[in-house]
């Protein structure tokens, strides 16, 4: 049968920033497309913001495709926007199953069906099999209530009440996935943050799911887990190799969340591409206490480029409070041997975490200056859905579903908050999720980290340096002309917050 996914618009919601946001092929979709024509059906990717479509045109396509199973995925700021697409989903096909995917409403599915009336179930967690299962239901009947029940990883509705059918397991071995079907969607039309835009056509793809690690702001594990499972080396580099021959893809961003979690996995992917020949030039994440001098040299030798390390913040006390297991002696020594090696280093930080201070902020913009990255990036910490950081900053259960305006009063530690409106969800977007006591505007902080890390002329000798050509150099300038507005809206937001 035809089944339709749908990709939420989500680059609204950066504000300033969207002129120097990427789009990326929604790589959960395209796995998901993979399956479902492995089992006989017929796959439709739509990404209306990616493809430039109104709402007039996605009907038209749901229209002349009258698919019979409609799926949406989002993360939490482009939870509305899933919301509008479910409800002219339903306008157009009103007899057609709309399933609402991805990280939010894995995260809060209960919630999100109550929160979004358009929408007939949710899938949580990995979506191929579940998708393939609902589509082979439909293929012989309905999906009553009875028949979702024994559809492993669905929420759906049986009246007034919300269900769940049992969780589903996490897929294993990863390598019996398809390569995710890149064909669907024209990739001409992604393109990397501009930060990282060097290569004529860029693509993303994710070797690994799963993060055994434990910090209290990170959303990754709701659909995908605690636990690390990956790819061989030898299905990697075979859909490296699909990408570069078949879409000519010459740069990759490898979104895993860490990379270079598994040493001999790294080098033997790193040998691979080099043995096919594989002239990539890529990106990935790492942690900083899972690359070795070894590793680097091979990731240099295979086309890597440039590498990010959540450094999080420069005070031992907030690392601990945030569950980051790094010291800081650890952080000083992968990215001064990344810089050695020639990497365009890349340096994340959260502000925000419960019992963040002027003081610890201090000491993480300085950090930050001392490490010598070619980029860094202060986020707010935005306590998402599933995390942690939710049930501190929200209280047990979350908040109540109410509250659209800007950050509330009160803060981690205080009690429960009303919601802000989840297109504000962004780390770095216009406006904070919450206020820490004692600290200040969120906004304020984060604009202030950039101007002092970047407004310095040895910062701006260093990224030029790391530029390979006049396109990545016109890529900087336009980021780097998108931030200043962002700071100049960030010390506004900080000067006249919003009523609580």
């Amino acid at each position: 049968m035809r089944v339709v996914l749908l990709n939420a618009p989500s680059a609204g919601t950066y504000g300033p920033l969207e002129k120097a946001s990427g789009r990326y092929f929604p790589l959960g979709l395209g796995y998901i497309a993979a399956f479902l024509r492995r089992r006989g059906h017929e796959p439709f990717i739509i990404d209306p913001e990616a493809e430039g479509l109104s709402d007039d045109a996605v009907a038209a396509r749901l229209s002349s495709l009258s698919p019979r199973l409609c799926g949406i995925t989002s993360a939490t700021p482009s939870f509305p926007s899933a919301r509008r697409l479910a409800a002219l989903a339903k306008r157009v096909l009103p007899d057609t199953p709309v399933v609402l995917g991805g990280v939010h409403a894995s995260a809060v599915p209960e919630r999100s069906l109550r929160e979004a009336p358009e929408a007939d179930l949710v899938a949580a967690g990995e979506g191929e099999e579940t998708m393939a299962e609902l589509a082979a239901a439909l293929e012989g009947g309905t999906l009553s209530p009875g028949v979702l029940a024994g559809i492993r990883g669905t929420w759906y509705r049986d009246g007034e009440a919300v269900r769940a059918a049992p969780p589903r397991p996490f897929i294993e071995p990863l390598d019996s996935l398809p390569f995710p079907a890149r064909d669907l969607v024209d990739l001409s039309l992604y393109r990397p943050h501009a930060h990282n835009r060097r290569g004529r056509r860029a693509a993303t793809a994710v070797t690994s799911r799963g993060c055994p690690f434990r910090c209290i702001f990170c959303a990754s594990k709701v659909v995908l887990g605690d636990r690390y499972r990956s790819h061989s080396a030898a299905y990697v580099a075979g859909e490296l190799e699909e990408m570069a021959r078949k879409f000519r893809v010459d740069q990759v961003i490898f979104n895993d969340d860490i990379f270079t979690f598994d040493r001999e996995r790294d080098l033997a992917i790193c040998d691979l591409m080099l043995k096919k020949g594989l002239k990539l030039q890529w990106f990935c994440f790492a942690r900083v206490d899972t690359v070795s001098r070894e590793v680097l040299k091979a990731m240099r030798r295979a086309g890597c480029y440039s590498i990010g390390f959540g450094v999080e913040s420069g005070d031992p006390a907030m690392l601990k409070a945030m569950r980051k297991t790094v010291t800081l002696d650890r952080v000083r020594e992968a990215v001064a041997m990344a810089n050695e090696l020639g990497f365009k280093t890349q340096c994340f930080f959260v502000f925000g975490a419960p019992g963040e201070t002027r003081e610890s902020v201090e000491k993480s913009i300085a950090f930050a200056v001392e490490l010598k990255p070619a980029l860094c990036f202060f986020n707010m910490m935005v306590p998402y859905p599933g995390t942690e950081a939710y049930e501190i900053v929200f209280g047990p259960g979350g908040p109540p579903s109410g509250g659209a305006g800007g950050p509330p009063s009160g803060g981690a530690g205080g009690p429960p908050m009303d919601r802000p409106a989840w297109e504000d969800w962004v780390a770095i977007g216009p406006r904070s999720t919450y206020k820490v006591p004692g600290l200040g505007p969120l906004e304020t902080v984060v604009a202030e980290a950039n101007r002092r890390f970047y407004y310095r002329p040895s910062q701006v000798l260093r990224m030029l340096r790391h530029a390979s050509n006049l396109s990545e150099i016109i890529q900087l300038a336009r980021g780097a002309l998108a931030l200043l507005v962002q700071i100049l809206a960030w010390r506004h937001a900080g000067r006249n917050p919003p009523e609580a």
